[in-house]
């Protein structure tokens, strides 16, 4: 007779032993998901809740089993922290910052820092894709969803621009070969009015390649097999 539940709290099952451990009183809604083999990300807030939309963004380590709050310095309670992407070392994080008044992307350290600030860029809510590459030395964003208003964007890990090309291609949801060579990301194909094609590029976003101009109907990007 009771609805089912719409959100929890994060565990961590040790498989080996089968001991469950609780992380975070935190209510999340959201699945967490791994940043490497000792730090667990989540994020609290219902973006689905009219009257309080805020979305915030956690950081655990499951060995000491000590999670925090990711948040900006001098951020307003109606500050959202909206589609993250963690360095592969957990030590900083490219995010979405929204609320009432601006929207904004920003390099954030895990103490709050903000690192660098994007003036460049511009998404709408939930709007950008970020994927790091696995040895931490390059950035690719785009947009996601199939809103991708920007060519292909490469950045140091500092922030710095390597690639700023305009479309065609777009670039939208981007993802690194596991070897950190190559960026595979869906575009929209300039000869076919709304196509999205899967494209790849090297490391530095230069050199795409389109991989999927020959098939026909709609193609997604699932990810990378191997390097």
């Amino acid at each position: 007779t009771q609805p089912p539940p719409t959100g929890g709290n994060v565990y961590i099952l040790e498989v080996d032993t089968g001991d469950i451990t609780q992380i975070s009183d935190t209510w999340v809604t959201e699945s967490p998901y791994w940043v490497n083999s000792s730090l667990l990300a989540f994020a609290s807030g219902d973006q689905f809740d009219l009257l309080n939309p805020q979305r915030r963004i956690w950081l655990a380590n499951v060995i000491t089993g000590q999670a925090n709050e990711i948040r900006m310095e001098g951020d307003t309670d109606t500050t959202s922290y909206l589609s993250e992407a963690w360095s592969p070392d957990g030590q900083q994080v490219v995010v979405q910052i929204a609320d009432t008044s601006t929207n904004q992307i920003v390099l954030m350290a895990t103490n709050g820092q903000v690192l660098r600030r994007d003036d460049e860029l511009d998404f709408p809510r939930y709007g950008m894709s970020a994927a790091w590459s696995p040895d931490g030395t390059r950035l690719a964003i785009g947009g996601s969803a199939g809103q991708c208003p920007y060519g292909i964007r490469v950045k140091e890990s500092d922030y710095s621009n390597i690639a700023t090309g305009n479309p065609p291609p777009s670039m939208c949801d981007p993802v690194f070969s596991s070897d950190s060579e190559y960026i595979a990301f869906t575009g929209v194909n300039p000869r076919v009015d709304g196509r999205v094609d899967v494209y790849f590029s090297n490391l530095n976003g230069f050199g795409a390649n389109n991989l999927t101009v020959d098939l026909k109907g709609q193609v997604d990007l699932i990810g990378w097999v191997g390097g």
